[in-house]
């Protein structure tokens, strides 16, 4: 008889240190997408474990249920299979979500949490004129480019640019890509999530138009009585691309105090 093992998602592990922390990608990206940012991560002081949710990165043919509370779950299943009780979180864009519904799942074993320009507890509302733009760019590369642009204020390279857009296409399929979209879109916990003690901080760049301060200060910070908001200058929603040293010496403050 065959043994059938348990999933355990696939993670890029950075650092050694004592500090656990699971780190969570955007809908355009997988673990990948942070590469910028681990020269000028602690490794000494913490161990990051940069996961690929299904349909992502080296977990682009695990099929799935494409949801934010799936990743939840698997985020579990990775920490168990690292042998990690307690560790923090941090959840970029569309994993911003799901590193919330782990703090509902299991509120004992997350120490600190972070958001990075992140989907808020009650979904992110697209409006229905915006909504195909966003749909399409499941299969069409253009409109990741426009998305791309756009939440950066328009103000980067189109180069590269261009570059991120042909990245995320390889990254994530067009099935997982439309699923997650309608997750973050329609999941609403926030009546479950506000009120939560932990820390939580979350981090959004100057440039970002939609996911800012204003966003931010409707939703995070009235989800979480201990939250602290921070913006960070000449950046807009790829802080780890766009100024990777400011974000690191952010973060980890927070995290290691």
């Amino acid at each position: 008889m065959t043994e059938t093992r348990p999933y355990v998602p696939p993670a890029h592990i950075v650092g050694s240190g004592a500090h656990k922390v699971i780190v969570l990608h955007s809908l355009f990206a997988g673990h990948e997408s942070f590469s910028p940012w681990w020269p000028y991560l602690d490794g000494t002081r913490f161990s990051y474990a940069f996961m690929d949710a299904r349909g992502f990165g080296d977990a682009i043919d695990v099929e799935g249920s494409y949801t934010c509370d799936e990743i939840a779950s698997d985020v579990l299943l990775l920490a168990d299979s690292l042998g990690w009780r307690e560790f923090s979180l941090i959840g970029h864009s569309l994993g911003g979500m799901p590193v919330q519904q782990v703090v509902l799942k299991a509120p004992e074993r997350v120490r600190k949490l972070v958001g990075l320009s992140p989907a808020p507890a009650n979904g992110l509302g697209i409006p229905d004129a915006a909504y195909p733009l966003l749909a399409e760019a499941a299969h069409k590369v253009e409109n990741r480019r426009i998305i791309i642009d756009s939440s950066t204020g328009g103000k980067l390279s189109p180069h590269w640019v261009a570059s991120w857009a042909e990245q995320s296409m390889k990254a994530v399929g067009p099935d997982a890509f439309r699923g997650y979209l309608d997750s973050v879109n329609t999941t609403d916990f926030s009546a479950e999530i506000t009120g939560a003690p932990l820390p939580a901080l979350v981090v959004v760049g100057e440039n970002d138009p939609a996911t800012n301060a204003d966003a931010m200060n409707q939703t995070w910070m009235r989800h979480y009585p201990s939250g602290q908001l921070a913006v960070i200058g000449n950046a807009g929603h790829h802080q780890m691309v766009e100024t990777p040293i400011a974000l690191a010496t952010l973060v980890e403050r927070f995290l290691g105090d």
